[in-house]
């Protein structure tokens, strides 16, 4: 049995259901999966976000927001994307942090440069060092 990969937070003063992915990438599988276990909230009333790392270019998903708009749900199901930045942003950030940390700044100098959180350019300069 494979874990759950999300979490659901139910505010009934707001009538509003909170899905937030705990994964690194979000499939649609997923997503599909967790709206299945709100779907008694969705029939009274409640409003849902969807919260995690999910490529919103993706057609699937394209497709079910296309189809939630069809039956003007589109306000009731709501995505959000917990990423930032784009991966070209993100490849773009990683290379100048790289460049940074070779041109002598430390990783905090280098965080607070370019507004990323310390953990992530560690994690990019630990990956620079192993190539």
């Amino acid at each position: 049995m494979s874990e759950r990969m999300y979490n659901i937070s139910v505010k009934h003063g707001d009538k509003t259901v909170e899905i937030l992915f705990t994964g690194t990438s979000t499939p649609f599988s997923s997503i599909k999966k967790a709206l299945l276990e709100v779907r008694e909230y969705i029939k009274t009333g409640y409003k849902v976000r969807v919260r995690g790392y999910m490529y919103k270019e993706s057609k699937v998903l394209q497709a079910f927001i296309f189809a939630l708009d069809l039956v003007g749900m589109e306000d009731v199901i709501v995505f959000e994307n917990k990423s930032r930045y784009s991966k070209s942003q993100r490849k773009l950030l990683k290379r100048k942090a790289i460049s940074l940390r070779r041109s002598g700044m430390t990783v905090k100098e280098i965080s607070r440069e370019l507004h990323v959180p310390l953990k992530t350019v560690y994690r990019w300069v630990k990956e620079e060092k192993l190539k």
